[in-house]
């Protein structure tokens, strides 16, 4: 689960830098990734588990 965290905050980093057809493809199949992973579905991109997701990123269980 860190990884695909990880994986996501990457993404999501570089599509706000420089927000590309690549950058988004990448992002998209990290929250589709971490959807899977958590059960959660939604119909709009970012909904659901992508704002989650972030949260989980800065404060992850633990404190680590």
């Amino acid at each position: 689960m860190r990884i695909a965290l990880a994986q996501f905050a990457q993404a999501r980093i570089e599509y706000d830098v420089c927000p590309t057809g690549r950058t988004g493809r990448a992002l998209e199949d990290a929250m589709y990734t971490l959807c899977v992973m958590t059960g959660v579905r939604t119909n709009r991109a970012g909904a659901g588990c992508g704002g989650h997701t972030a949260a989980a990123v800065q404060h992850p269980p633990g404190g680590r």
